[in-house]
């Protein structure tokens, strides 16, 4: 679980400008004069008022935007939270409420449209993902989420709502809720289940970062030593160092739990057997005496270099390009684990 980089003002004016395009505005008065509910007018009304935050705000305005929904406009939230699950409700009403929404709010449109703006810029899902430049899956750091779109082909990665879209259909387009991801990670895994900034990691603001580690432990049954991991007998685990941080924890687990982080990286044990092999060679005695040698910086170099992290352009800056470099969390931790 990593962050990733937040948009920039320009992919906030872009987003705001196809909306605007839309004619957002006259979209909510058309909805507004077919209600003959006085909640639905005063929550369209609402959500006309709130559509800049609404549409570019960040995730802690969301989540605020949320919870006065919730606490002012109670049985409009209960009604569309609960529209598939609780037979109570009104399905015919809120089922054309949701609907109302989205035709405003419009994914559907917004996946596959090719809006022109200024400067040349089309916008879109496509446009979005291509300006945002997320190269790998944030959730997982498997896959990458690259972007092609060609008259050949395309390709783009998924776009995961934080925020459940079926459940919360006003924050469908709203820039800080859509995540780009993989496939496995938002259908297989996440799917319909609605995260809070309380239970979960946001990408755009959070990440594990070096308050949690991947480590490798002993398969059940085997020595807990050094000795079954260098015979490949291990396991991948995930630990909070943060552990009188029960916020922090607490969503350390659920990512791990949700997305089946250590049981996938037990199917990447060919890059791990290569930290664990390259181990058994450089011995932190063999590389103090690498870094002797005037080709290295010191020790700290050398260790980087072994685990695949790149130096900058500054002297003794480095990067660790999680947002380039697939498994880079995990090796970097089992790096560190291993005294590589």
């Amino acid at each position: 679980m990593i962050r990733i980089k937040t948009p920039t003002k320009r992919i906030k004016d872009f987003h705001l400008s196809y909306f605007q395009k839309r004619e957002i505005d006259k979209q909510f008065d058309f909805a507004i004069s077919r209600q003959t509910n006085q909640e639905f007018i005063d929550f369209f009304s609402f959500l006309k008022e709130r559509k800049t935050s609404i549409l570019i705000g960040k995730p802690q305005k969301l989540e605020k935007i949320k919870g006065y929904i919730k606490k002012n406009f109670n049985e409009i939230y209960r009604g569309l939270f609960n529209l598939n699950t609780d037979e109570s409700i009104n399905t015919e009403v809120f089922k054309g409420l949701r609907d109302e929404i989205e035709s405003i709010f419009d994914y559907k449109a917004f996946s596959v449209a090719s809006t022109p703006l200024t400067q040349g810029v089309k916008w879109g899902a496509y446009g979005l993902v291509n300006k945002l430049k997320v190269q790998i899956c944030p959730y997982c750091q498997r896959s990458f989420t690259s972007t092609i779109k060609g008259a050949g082909g395309k390709t783009r990665p998924v776009l995961d709502h934080f925020i459940d879209k079926a459940k919360h259909p006003y924050f469908s387009v709203s820039l800080y809720n859509l995540i780009p991801c993989c496939v496995v990670c938002n259908s297989s895994f996440k799917g319909s289940k609605d995260f809070s900034l309380r239970n979960n990691f946001h990408p755009y603001i959070n990440g594990y970062q070096e308050k949690a580690v991947f480590y490798l432990k002993p398969s059940q049954g085997f020595d807990e030593d050094l000795t079954s991991i260098l015979n490949g007998k291990y396991s991948v685990g995930i630990k909070s160092l943060e552990s009188n941080n029960k916020s922090f924890t607490r969503r350390v687990l659920s990512s791990n739990e949700i997305f089946h982080l250590c049981e996938l990286y037990d199917f990447n044990k060919i890059y791990i057997d290569d930290l664990v092999n390259q181990s058994r060679i450089y011995t932190p005695e063999f590389i103090n005496e690498l870094a002797k040698m005037d080709i290295f910086e010191g020790d700290l170099e050398v260790r980087l270099i072994l685990s695949g992290i790149k130096k900058t352009n500054e002297s003794y800056l480095y990067t660790s390009n999680d947002n380039y470099r697939v498994l880079n969390k995990l090796l970097h931790d089992i790096s560190n684990d291993l005294g590589i």
